[in-house]
């Protein structure tokens, strides 16, 4: 598992950017850096088939060739590789599914959230005609349901789901990190899994996590904790502790670590979920309370103290673009209580 990295992606979720980032990197390395696209194979079959991209699309929902004789290539291609190459060459695979046809790789899957999968591909002029929108909703519908459909493809055709993290051996976040902090991320890891050192699975931005203790609480030997990181870096494997209740993930040990990498102008943490929602917590040194009894003391006046962590010239940072209804106390009981509020109760949100 040295030569190897198959790159698995959500539907915008920058593949092809960190891709091209990943292979600039390990060429100034001096490796010999070959990729393999099977989104490029699929569109010279569809070009030799006299089919444009949404037409042959169409036809893979309902042609299961196509996608066996992609597979086999791949496969081969993968094998071939392992056994002929030397150790100063890298093969990148973009694929869906090369995690399960290259075994022997280092396997990278890519996410993003859907509004920020949309806002890609809206603005991005450079897409093909089958993915121009006249307005971001119309995005947003068609990044999603494309997203779901792929999902359901994979789980009738082969039996998998693409969103089991068990198939990876990195699961990355994109949706508010930068390719640059992102490919050095995957990197690394593939290094220390090349050695069998120990790293956090999943990375995120650490605006996406938010803490539940006081500021005046994380301030208490920040500084120190800022210098440690400026100097050494982030330990990939000392992982954020978070508990996520209702897709929110909140910070339950690590508010130190978190916040001085953001304050470094860090974009990717690792952590993981040691709780969620109403399911006892994972972990036995947390007891036995559920993610969302963990969260009741949580105020989200307590964000604004930290939003200026993120702040950049001449653009201040607000939570509301990571979570949009996280000043709604609507919003913030249906999280605490696991109910929606009475429609009746007339709340506003919250304004400091």
């Amino acid at each position: 598992m040295n030569k190897i990295i198959t790159i698995s992606g959500e539907p915008a979720s920058g593949k092809s950017t960190v891709i091209k980032d990943l292979k600039k990197k390990l060429e100034e390395q001096g490796k010999q850096v070959t990729v393999l696209s099977v989104g490029k194979m699929f569109r010279e079959i569809a070009q030799k088939e006299g089919l444009s991209i949404e037409e042959f699309n169409e036809q893979l929902k309902h042609r299961s060739d196509i996608d066996l004789k992609i597979d086999s290539m791949t496969k081969k291609y993968g094998e071939n590789f392992n056994k002929t190459r030397g150790k100063g060459e890298i093969l990148i695979i973009d694929s869906r599914l090369a995690w399960k046809t290259v075994p022997d790789s280092f396997a990278v899957r890519l996410t993003t959230i859907d509004r920020i999968a949309a806002q890609r591909v809206f603005n991005d002029k450079k897409r093909g005609k089958e993915d121009k929108y006249e307005t971001l909703e119309e995005a947003l519908e068609a990044t999603s349901e494309r997203k779901k459909g792929e999902v359901e493809r994979y789980k009738m055709r082969y039996g998998v789901d693409l969103e089991d993290e068990n198939n990876y051996n990195l699961v990355i976040d994109t949706s508010f990190s930068d390719v640059g902090d992102i490919s050095n991320t995957i990197l690394e890891c593939f290094e220390l899994q090349k050695h069998n050192r120990p790293y956090g699975k999943n990375w995120t931005s650490p605006k996406t996590l938010l803490p539940i203790q006081d500021v005046r609480e994380t301030a208490f030997k920040f500084d120190e904790m800022e210098a440690s990181i400026a100097k050494n870096g982030f330990f990939p494997e000392e992982t954020i502790d978070a508990i996520q209740v209702d897709g929110v993930k909140f910070i339950f040990d690590g508010n130190h670590r978190n916040f001085a990498a953001g304050a470094l102008g860090r974009t990717l943490v690792p952590y993981q979920i040691v709780g969620k929602d109403d399911e006892p917590m994972t972990m036995a040194m947390y007891g036995k309370s559920t993610a969302r009894e963990r969260i009741f003391g949580f105020e989200p006046k307590m964000l604004y103290d930290y939003e200026p962590t993120f702040n950049k010239p001449g653009r201040a940072f607000s939570y509301k673009e990571i979570y949009p209804e996280i000043y709604n106390p609507k919003f913030i009981e249906k999280l605490k209580t696991g109910k929606t509020p009475d429609v009746s109760d007339d709340f506003d949100e919250i304004d400091m």
